[in-house]
């Protein structure tokens, strides 16, 4: 099965923060499946935490019973204005419009989509929905922003492309269901 992910990172040994990520593709290819990671680098934030910015192409190698296999990961580069408010809407578009460019030049069709956290998800639903694709999210973030996702209509059209949610506590489950991301 071929799966792209969307999350906020894909870890490297200067960045290695979101280590689930890099773990999950790495068992999921030991499994037999092809795995694509498209995580966008905040240019600005990058240069904030003075971590240094990553190719905009890497290849993960993880040893297989088959021989080495590969996670391919894409880290675009984009520069957003601020993350609250207005410009937090803006920075968001310019995220969703370089992940999107970013899928529709990687030459391969997927059977499905899996993204870690809401708010990745709303990068890559309108590729699902052009695609007929099977749309899975992973749901832990502390507080579900649902300000930041979008309005209502967005909301409902995010609920009507999510095949299955992946809750990691009771808690993240009723708060989905709450903010109608899930029934």
């Amino acid at each position: 099965m071929k799966i792209l992910i969307s999350a906020n990172n894909y870890p490297t040994p200067q960045y290695p923060l979101q280590a689930f990520i890099g773990v999950l593709c790495r068992e999921l290819t030991r499994q037999g499946h092809e795995v694509t990671v498209v995580a966008a680098q905040l240019v600005l934030s990058v240069i904030r935490h003075k971590i240094g910015l990553v190719p905009e192409y890497i290849e993960d190698e993880v040893q297989t019973d088959q021989g080495i296999k590969i996670v391919k990961v894409y880290r675009p580069k984009v520069i957003v204005p601020g993350s609250t408010g207005k410009l937090g809407n803006l920075s968001r578009w310019l995220i969703r419009k370089t992940v999107e460019r970013t899928i529709e030049k990687i030459d391969d069709k997927f059977d499905v989509v899996y993204c870690h956290f809401w708010l990745y998800a709303t990068y890559v639903v309108k590729y699902v929905k052009k695609n007929n694709l099977p749309l899975f999210v992973a749901t832990g973030e502390d507080t579900i922003k649902t300000e930041i996702l979008g309005g209502d209509k967005f909301i409902h059209f995010l609920n009507e492309e999510t095949r299955g949610v992946i809750c990691v506590s009771t808690k993240n489950k009723e708060e989905s269901i709450a903010k109608k991301l899930t029934s």
